[in-house]
């Protein structure tokens, strides 16, 4: 069985192709096309354990797609679209569905989720999903929602807001918690590793980041909210604020919500504070010394912090004395590849005897690492995460149950 996974962002399309079945999935190619709609947009194609860098003119979603059909043909993967078995794909958000759709009958519903509450993801995801419609309709097609694993599990007290109880019952405003494809990931991923249950703090972050705290591979709690703006600071994204912030700038400056929605969401963040959101080009900022650079790494690092230091209490009962049981992880972009951003974080954390070994932390191997001290009190490690493969498990999960 050949599965094709796409995870579509606002200007990126990830794939990855496993195959196999329910019970041992291999990926067979993955690859990433960045910077979709500009002039110096690119794609990676990672094949036989090598990678494929091209300068290519992709210009739109379908351009994408389209380049993607052509490799994979190219490669021999498959002839025709046809000799994929399913299609699945990542979408941030599914609001209240707490189980796999399937897209033919759903994709009206999603789509409207996403225009409502994923903004600047929604137009790479109904670009992509329509067009692998009409190329590949007699492909079955699925969606997995990044909202699953938070919304299957997290307690009342955990998700919901303390407004008028009606828009919860009649609108369905909770919080949701966001990233859950990569969250869950994780959470399975250090279960199988020690073969016993730890609890875990989940740090995804990303130009996107968001921290979870699990146990025996369930959400407890995500820093995310109703969308994916709430929580730490984020590139574009300003994270937890006051919410009278929101009005008062409205009616100072007459904004319309949908104004003050792409200034939270696209103009906020580290980008907010300094111009740059993209936080290695922060890092070589603060190294030629811009303060306003610094003071963006400085903001985005305390909410990290507090982050983190939220999830560890709301899970101190489940916390055996000497942390023994306490896993912090990083993944995702910054998570994986920024030693300085682990350093800063981690240094919070001393009191309570978590310590970093700097000599790993700054020059960690590939994939699974751990890099605190053997007499840490609590482990800390680099684990690389694989939305797509999740995505995958989970398909095949849900139409095994369905078979039974």
């Amino acid at each position: 069985m050949k599965i094709l996974i796409i995870n579509a962002g606002s200007s990126t399309v990830k794939f990855q192709i496993f195959e196999g079945d329910e019970f041992k999935l291999q990926t067979i190619c993955k690859g990433t096309f960045s910077r979709i709609g500009e002039l110096n947009s690119f794609y990676n194609f990672f094949y036989q354990n090598n990678e494929t860098k091209i300068i290519y003119n992709i210009d739109t979603h379908k351009t994408a797609v389209d380049l993607l059909i052509k490799t994979l043909k190219e490669k021999n993967i498959i002839t025709t679209i046809n000799d994929l078995d399913i299609i699945g794909y990542r979408v941030v958000h599914g609001m209240n569905y707490r189980e796999i759709q399937n897209v033919q009958l759903t994709y009206k519903k999603v789509f409207e989720i996403a225009k409502k509450l994923t903004k600047v993801h929604a137009h790479g995801l109904i670009n992509t999903v329509n067009y692998l419609m009409e190329i590949a309709k007699d492909v079955p097609q699925y969606f997995d929602f990044d909202t699953l694993f938070h919304v299957n599990d997290m307690l009342k007290t955990n998700y919901l807001y303390a407004i008028p109880y009606k828009f919860y019952e009649n609108d369905g405003i909770r919080k949701y918690g966001e990233h859950g494809l990569s969250h869950k990931y994780i959470a399975n991923h250090v279960n199988e590793l020690f073969k016993k249950n730890k609890i875990i703090i989940s740090c995804h972050l990303g130009s996107g980041s968001s921290i979870s705290c699990m146990s025996n591979g369930k959400c407890i709690d995500n820093s995310m909210g109703l969308t994916p703006l709430a929580g730490v600071v984020m590139g574009t994204r300003c994270g937890n604020i006051d919410p009278s912030v929101v009005t008062y700038i409205m009616n100072e400056y007459n904004y319309s919500p949908e104004k003050m929605d792409n200034i939270m969401n696209l103009e906020s963040g580290m980008k907010g504070i300094c111009g740059l959101s993209d936080m290695r080009d922060i890092e070589n900022a603060c190294a030629k010394g811009d303060d306003r650079a610094k003071l963006a790494f400085d903001v985005t690092i305390n909410s990290y912090v507090k982050s983190i230091g939220a999830r560890i209490l709301q899970v101190g009962e489940l916390i055996e004395n000497d942390l023994s049981n306490l896993i912090i992880v990083f993944t995702a972009g910054i998570g994986e590849n920024s030693s300085l951003v682990r350093r800063k974080v981690i240094e919070k954390f001393k009191f309570l005897g978590i310590e970093l070994d700097e000599k790993l932390n700054n020059k960690p191997p590939k994939g699974d690492c751990k890099i605190s001290k053997l007499n840490s009190k609590a482990e800390v490690w680099i684990m690389p995460t694989n939305e797509e493969l999740t995505i995958a498990q989970d398909i095949c999960e849900y139409l095994c149950t369905k078979k039974y």
